[in-house]
């Protein structure tokens, strides 16, 4: 059995982990990585041995590629295609009724999300993304509230949704950063928030909560890793509110999880989620964790003795939570995460679910394939 994974090729965060991390788990005659452009996930898959085709478009609008794609799965030998994300699976979509592969798709996230605060042309997107769903034959999603909304927002059949939570590699050791070398001393007390910069992370309710913060825990330092669209307004935010010494916006780091090492505390604000894999990797550091009560976090948080998951979406509920953390001891609490985290939602399960999915799609063809012959002989 073989599948290409399709994926535009710029993602940068965790994302392209995610599909990193699980094409790495299989035999590289198994899996391929197909690519609309150059960049880090790229190089990234060849450091890894992961086996890559690239179809490259000159721009987004560049419908000329799906010759080669369709060239490439009519040639291959290749059972199923994998498509992750937007692009890759409007793209596909287009492509199905040349090609005898059936098609499966991941959602990472909450596709009546992915393009809010984007205009005209995030609605007109929407739509098409929207649309490409009636050629998907399979979809994964990572959380059950996901798999849900396909149900009623996309008409997507039960039967043809399976639900598995994101995994990551436990054993991986992770070389930290040293606060000092960053300019932080023991006393600071360090808050990490790894979003990308949209809306839908909701950076201003952090800042607000953290601002909030300050008035009790003036050594409090919030260091925000990502990059995005809402970065201007970011800055503007923290120039208004005076927070430029306190609010450190650190950007898009290759390595984040690095941060984690001077962390105190991690903070997840967003307004959609599905299963974070960035909650994962807070486990896995053993830092105390706060999150707004979004996607599935209660999968890996279920009480108070995991994690603090805050029910109410206000500045302030989230501003006596962090101080609450902050003040008290929670090295029983992280310990339990951890092995928790660990023991549920490892790579190699994610992995294995993967595969047991290919598998049995794979023995529905060919006795689709067996009646067809039957019929016709």
């Amino acid at each position: 059995m073989r599948v290409l994974h399709l994926n535009t090729g710029n993602e940068t965060g965790g994302g392209m982990h995610h599909i990193l991390s699980l094409l790495s788990k299989f035999n590289e005659n198994e899996v391929i990585l197909g690519l609309f452009e150059r960049g880090e996930m790229l190089e990234r898959a060849k450091e890894l041995g992961i086996p890559v085709v690239l179809f490259e478009q000159h721009n987004q609008k560049d419908l000329t590629v799906l010759w080669e794609l369709i060239k490439f799965l009519r040639e291959e030998d290749v059972q199923f295609v994998h498509t992750h994300g937007p692009r890759a699976t409007f793209l596909m979509a287009l492509s199905k009724r040349f090609i005898r592969q059936p098609v499966i798709t991941t959602i990472h996230s909450n596709p009546q999300d992915d393009f809010s605060g984007r205009g005209l042309k995030g609605l007109i997107c929407y739509h098409l993304y929207k649309w490409s769903f009636k050629n998907v034959d399979h979809f994964i999603v990572v959380s059950r509230s996901f798999s849900e909304i396909m149900q009623n927002a996309f008409n997507v059949h039960p039967n043809a949704i399976s639900t598995i939570w994101n995994g990551i590699d436990f054993s991986e050791k992770v070389d930290g950063l040293n606060r000092f070398s960053l300019g932080f001393n023991d006393e600071d007390y360090i808050i990490i928030m790894i979003a990308r910069l949209e809306s839908v992370k909701r950076h201003w309710l952090a800042i607000e909560a953290f601002q909030q913060f300050l008035e009790v825990k003036p050594n409090g330092h919030l260091l925000l890793i990502g990059d995005g669209v809402e970065k201007d307004n970011v800055i503007k935010a923290l120039s208004k509110n005076d927070l430029d010494n306190h609010v450190h916006i650190i950007g898009y780091q290759e390595e984040a999880v690095q941060y984690l090492e001077i962390a105190d505390l991690f903070l997840l604000t967003s307004k959609s989620e599905s299963f974070p894999l960035v909650l994962l990797e807070a486990a896995r550091a053993k830092v105390p964790i706060v999150t707004t009560n979004v996607g599935d976090v209660k999968k890996l948080i279920p009480n108070d003795e995991y994690g603090t998951v805050v029910n109410e979406d206000s500045p302030k509920e989230i501003a006596q939570t962090m101080y609450q953390v902050a003040t008290h001891n929670h090295e029983d609490q992280t310990e339990k995460l951890y092995e928790y985290a660990k023991s549920h939602f490892s790579l190699q399960h994610f992995y294995d679910q993967i595969r047991l999915i290919y598998s049995d799609l794979n023995t529905k063809q060919m006795e689709c394939k067996k009646i067809v012959k039957k019929f016709n002989a």
